[in-house]
């Protein structure tokens, strides 16, 4: 009788990775990520405890790929690509995306997000378009613009997640750049409040 294969921490967090990728997180069990290593369902709880603690490996495995794809350079503006980056993102890994922004169960953590803009800080940290971009900019207006920008990339990246909008790469930097350039002289030429 041949041995039984061995499958350590990384493999089993690869098929999960895999399942939520081809089917969604709500298709996410022990079972099937057996199924998709070819063995028992031993190995999935033997190399990561509990799905509560493989959900988390996912979410975060899911959250580098999302990372991947925000520090691209689509144009030579940071935060145009970590816009453009996201959208793509959600149309491209369309169960990823949802399983990062619509199928959760509880609402991010804080620490879930400052980890998430630790890591694209450190990726940009050393961009001089970030500081070109940030010159002559307060962190109030800087906050304003972040804000408005997300509530419009999340909305354009869930239309193109949910197939109500078929964009491609150009139409989607298209639109990010326009909104992004409205939205900041928008909130540099208003009024400074007291």
């Amino acid at each position: 009788m041949p041995p039984k294969p061995t499958f350590v921490r990384e493999d089993v967090l690869a098929a999960a990775v895999k399942v939520v990728k081809e089917h969604g997180w709500r298709d996410c069990s022990a079972r099937t990520i057996a199924k998709e290593l070819g063995s028992s369902t031993m190995p999935v709880y033997t190399a990561l405890g509990s799905m509560e603690q493989l959900e988390k490996q996912v979410r975060a495995a899911a959250q580098n790929m999302i990372i991947d794809y925000q520090v691209r350079e689509y144009t030579d503006n940071p935060f145009v690509n970590e816009a453009i980056g996201y959208v793509l993102f959600a149309r491209d890994e369309p169960n990823l995306f949802r399983f990062l922004y619509v199928e959760r169960g509880q609402p991010s953590s804080l620490e879930e997000r400052r980890e998430m803009q630790r890591v694209m800080l450190d990726r940009l940290q050393d961009s001089s378009a970030v500081q070109r971009v940030l010159t002559g900019i307060s962190q109030e207006q800087l906050d304003q613009i972040t804000v408005l920008s997300w509530i419009f990339v999340h909305g354009l990246a869930m239309l193109v997640n949910g197939g109500v909008l078929n964009l491609g790469e150009d139409d989607i930097r298209q639109y990010v750049e326009e909104s992004g350039s409205r939205t900041a002289m928008w909130v540099l030429n208003a009024p400074r409040r007291s």
